[in-house]
């Protein structure tokens, strides 16, 4: 399956560290020279995460760690994203200099 542009960016601003969608929105605009809506990350990670190339967290803050969430809501002020293995395949079977 070959990814739309918008995942390949998508899923490159999750490779390092977990990112909210403020950070993965920024990270996807600096990298398309492009206009791409906060709305449209979001539509898209929610996608990425329904092929499970992508896992959410909420970040505990009296713990200081990310805890795995099955749900997306729809306040997405604690929520965190990050690549997992599928992911991280899918992008290297994908990346063409995007």
């Amino acid at each position: 399956m070959t990814l739309t542009l918008l995942d390949l960016h998508c899923l490159n601003a999750l490779c390092d560290d977990y990112e909210n969608v403020v950070s993965v929105t920024a990270d996807v605009r600096r990298s398309t020279h492009g206009n791409v809506s906060e709305n449209e990350i979001r539509k898209c990670l929610a996608e990425l995460k329904s092929k499970g190339w992508v896992s959410v967290y909420e970040f505990d803050s009296t713990r200081s760690s990310y805890n795995r969430v099955e749900c997306l809501t729809e306040d997405w002020s604690n929520i965190w994203f990050f690549i997992n293995d599928d992911g991280r395949k899918k992008l290297h079977q994908n990346w063409v200099d995007a």
